[in-house]
């Protein structure tokens, strides 16, 4: 039957969830389809039990064609009515009937979700561990959807997560929902990890500042470094790979440095600092890329008196990286500049070849992406310092360098832009002191 539009009641309130579907998307597509074609799925309404003013029925499922069909120049709508339900069931078929829709966005399907699960409980009790299975769980909600116990928690999860961060909704609305998720969990972890941090006064045994390098590096007194060993980020630690055979890559961080323009412009701006800093004669490690990066870190350098040695240390990772197809070799290695600061007066403690085989570090136990490995960076350390020398790594990232420079009696000072790099490599420290 159709009835009046202006009969029917749309709830609103002043909470963004009274009503599942916030998006309506391409409504004029709609529009056109109603003109030609006229409701091809009618309008899901309640009965009032009585007249609410001009109204005569609620609206469960169908705000978009209400919308559209007002925009068409409509006053009536086709509608399948519903009698004697309750608000929650009521709000719960709503809820179900926009979860299978295919025109939602993530965002709103998760909220959808959270709702229709958040209803579920209220109705038949949150679910316990007894022998009977009582109750709503996540998995009821996986069971009546037809998705799995793994995809339903996550969602729920990610819903959750949204809903106690609001501030975060705009960094992810327009990305898509496993790369929003790792940056949620990114933000959430570094927020506990700072109140970690303020409440425990942390102790790690060496001084990592937060912070960009090119300012805090002029708290450093002149000629006391003995040692510079950095990794600057030449690749993309503030990307977020999504997906497996097909990759799609997502900005995650606002103070992401590694384009070019900008390191390049950090480069030049540093590298002359860093030579009045360091004592006469102290080693430089600079991991690097090869290729244009290279080259200028090596022009720089030189222009600010830096004696670089022509070839880099290469550490040879002793097994290959991804796969890169029939084109190019596997990477298995990176390079890294080896030089003296003014003068080369200083020898290395014993003879090393300039291929250091050392394994890369697991996936599943790198604190940083681009995490180096203890064994590594202890080589540098203890050919090119002695016990109490002071070390610099003006990229601090993991930590890593911090930590083996302490565990080999050695001062260290590092500096990190990034707050979530900063906050967990506090933790670590502390955690492997």
């Amino acid at each position: 039957m159709n009835v009046l539009i202006k009969t029917i009641k749309i709830e609103k309130s002043n909470d963004p969830s009274s009503r599942a579907r916030t998006d309506f998307g391409d409504i004029e597509r709609l529009i056109l389809s109603i003109k030609e074609h006229g409701f091809l799925h009618p309008v899901l309404v309640g009965k009032l039990d009585e007249p609410d003013g001009n109204y005569e029925y609620i609206l469960i499922c169908g705000e978009r064609r209400i919308r559209a069909a007002v925009l068409a120049g409509l006053s009536e709508v086709p509608v399948t009515t519903r009698e004697n339900i309750t608000p929650d069931e009521r709000k719960a078929m709503e809820l179900e009937e926009n979860l299978i829709r295919k025109d939602f966005t993530w965002m709103e399907s998760n909220e959808c979700l959270l709702q229709l699960h958040e209803l579920r409980q209220r109705i038949y009790g949150p679910a316990t561990h007894s022998p009977n299975n009582e109750g709503w769980g996540a998995r009821q909600t996986a069971e009546i959807l037809g998705r799995s116990l793994g995809s339903i928690g996550g969602d729920l999860k990610l819903a959750q997560d949204l809903r106690d961060h609001p501030e975060l909704r705009k960094k992810v609305m327009k990305i898509p929902k496993m790369a929003a998720r790792k940056i949620v969990n990114q933000y959430i972890e570094a927020d506990k990890l700072r109140a970690l941090v303020h409440s425990k006064g942390i102790d790690i045994g060496v001084e990592l500042k937060l912070g960009n390098c090119c300012s805090l590096i002029d708290e450093i007194p002149d000629h006391s470094i003995d040692l510079l060993l950095t990794d600057p980020p030449f690749a993309n630690p503030g990307i977020v790979a999504v997906g497996v055979s097909d990759k799609r890559y997502f900005n995650t961080t606002e103070s992401n440095v590694s384009d070019l323009d900008t390191m390049f412009k950090v480069y030049e701006t540093l590298i002359p600092k860093l030579a009045k800093k360091l004592k006469i004669g102290a080693h430089v490690y600079i991991f690097t890329g090869m290729g244009v990066v290279y080259t200028k870190l090596m022009e720089l350098l030189g222009k600010s008196g830096f004696l670089m040695d022509d070839l880099p240390v290469i550490w040879d990772k002793t097994r290959t990286s991804v796969p890169t197809g029939d084109f190019h070799y596997m990477s298995c290695y990176e390079a890294c500049l080896f030089g003296h600061n003014g003068a080369r007066t200083r020898t290395l403690w014993k003879p090393t070849k300039n291929i250091i085989p050392v394994p890369a570090i697991a996936g599943q136990i790198r604190v940083h992406p681009l995490q180096r490995p203890d064994d590594l960076l202890r080589i540098m350390i203890e050919n090119s310092t002695s016990v109490g020398h002071t070390i610099l790594d003006c990229f601090a990232g993991s930590g890593s360098t911090l930590k083996v420079a302490r565990d080999l009696q050695r001062k260290a000072i590092g500096f990190e832009l990034d707050e979530g790099n900063y906050l967990r490599a506090m933790r670590w420290l502390e955690e492997t002191k």
